[in-house]
């Protein structure tokens, strides 16, 4: 998927790009090696904006959610890409521009204990496709990515959390998770910036998806 994918001459603003190992770095390097300038200011316009930044603050039992972590869960995860995206609009549609928002399973299906998570990524997928209606028009595209068990430096804590909350070993938790995933590997951040960047790349008729990137671990629920 992305070895063809062509951005040259393209500027992206990538969020939550800082964190070593995480899916927003591994987005920057992507689009940079895929011709785009990862850069903001400089270059005199937009062309593509990914919403990454976001925060598992929010995962827990409903009932153990506190307020605060409610309201900062809604904060990053939906008004930061809300209020980035309608600064960017006039930006974006006067180069045939992109938006890619960074979702995840947890906004296609509900599992217990995700609580806030859970229900912020939802509203991440239903802005997405809002966008996508909305922004059509004004020649701008607006896709989301919904990544599965990725191996960052915060997805490679679920099984430690799993471990902690079972007894079991951080090994065996990792194969039980891995046996949930049909191609039988953790995913990595670069399989997600390489749906990112196509997903970004211009001319393209596709606009309102929410492209699953999970080995198949939630096949059909897009």
């Amino acid at each position: 998927m992305g070895t063809t994918t062509s951005l040259k001459g393209r500027v992206a603003l990538v969020t939550g790009a800082g964190r070593e190992r995480g899916i927003g770095s591994a987005t920057a390097l992507h689009l940079a090696r895929a011709g785009a300038a990862v850069v903001v200011s400089a270059f005199g316009g937009l062309d593509v904006l990914v919403n990454n930044a976001g925060t598992g603050i929010g995962v827990g039992e409903f009932a153990d959610v506190t307020d605060d972590r409610w309201e900062l869960s809604w904060l990053i995860n939906v008004m930061g890409p809300m209020r980035l995206s309608r600064a960017a609009l006039a930006h974006l549609e006067k180069r045939d521009g992109s938006i890619v928002n960074v979702a995840s399973t947890a906004g296609l299906a509900a599992e217990a204990g995700y609580g806030a998570y859970t229900v912020t990524k939802h509203a991440a997928v239903g802005l997405t496709r809002l966008l996508a209606a909305e922004l059509g028009p004004r020649g701008i595209r607006v896709n989301a990515v919904a990544p599965g068990m990725i191996h960052t430096d915060l997805g490679a804590a679920e099984p430690e959390l799993v471990a902690a909350a079972t007894g079991a070993t951080v090994e065996d938790a990792t194969r039980s998770a891995v046996e949930r995933i049909p191609v039988r590997r953790l995913g990595t951040p670069d399989d997600v910036a390489a749906a990112i960047a196509w997903l970004a790349q211009p001319g393209s008729y596709v606009s309102g998806a929410v492209l699953p990137v999970t080995g198949a671990m939630v096949a059909g629920l897009n």
